[in-house]
């Protein structure tokens, strides 16, 4: 019996080192992985809005949430230019994340996914420049995906349908969203 209570005693003296070492890594490296993550949504969103558009930002929020970003080309905010904003959808394998541009009209401006888990070699070219270049210049009414190639549809990535899909269907619903509050008001 003392050799269960020994063992017991051990094994509890491991796992309250290991404990207190993740502890002490996770609050020294917390702060660093938020200011990375700032940084990175920075750059994000000037991936999907040019400054051209408008580079004046005012957040929207709601209960303390950041529902979408309204972009102005003036500092007083008069000339509402378009949006950012942010879709979610279930794909494959995983939730997708996506940051878009749109201009005030209901035109994506640019995309870029900022999260995702899809199969690598194929669910994962949602991350890659030639499906994002496909939105550039569509309507919300045009985001429909197709198997071939057209001039005005957005083509899926073979083998990743549903991955393709989950992208434009979140982009579109998302869009839709923000434009029917913003005409309300």
């Amino acid at each position: 019996m003392s050799e269960i209570v020994r063992y017991t005693f051990i094994l509890f003296l491991v796992n309250l080192v290991a404990s207190s070492l993740l502890v002490g890594v996770n609050n020294l490296t917390s702060v660093r992985i938020e200011e990375l993550k700032k940084i990175s949504e920075r750059e994000s969103i000037k991936e999907v809005m040019s400054s051209s558009v408008g580079e004046f930002l005012e957040p929207v929020e709601e209960g303390g949430v950041l529902e979408y970003i309204r972009v102005y080309k003036d500092k007083d905010k008069r000339e509402l230019s378009g949006y950012i904003f942010t879709a979610k959808q279930y794909g494959y394998s995983s939730v997708i994340e996506t940051m878009v541009g749109m201009d005030k009209e209901g035109r994506i401006l640019g995309i870029k996914i900022l999260s995702h888990n899809e199969t690598p070699g194929l669910g994962a070219k949602i991350a890659e420049k030639k499906f994002h270049e496909q939105f550039k210049d569509k309507t919300i009414g045009n985001l429909i995906v197709v198997k071939t190639k057209t001039k005005d549809k957005i083509e899926a990535i073979t083998g990743a349908t549903i991955s393709s899909r989950a992208v434009t269907d979140s982009i579109k619903k998302e869009a839709q969203r923000i434009l029917d509050v913003e005409r309300k008001r």
